[in-house]
């Protein structure tokens, strides 16, 4: 499946990258442990996105030795 890397340029602030790919949100838990030691990780949503979404996200990221904490 295709991979899409979007560079963000925001002046007077550091330069990131964001990637779109099919299933990758499966996968962050295991590309954020790879970033942070920590246990506790934030995720800040709304209601229609937490229901469609939410669910493989937060099995990614305890999958993967995260805590995560959710806000709506």
């Amino acid at each position: 499946m295709p991979k899409f890397v979007v560079p963000v340029e925001i002046p007077g602030t550091q330069r990131y990258e964001i990637t779109v790919a099919p299933g990758l949100l499966g996968q962050s838990g295991d590309l954020l442990r790879g970033l942070s030691s920590s246990r506790r990780v934030a995720i800040v949503t709304e209601g229609k996105v937490a229901a469609a979404h939410l669910p493989v996200l937060r099995a990614s990221l305890e999958g993967a030795g995260f805590e995560p904490v959710v806000a709506t």
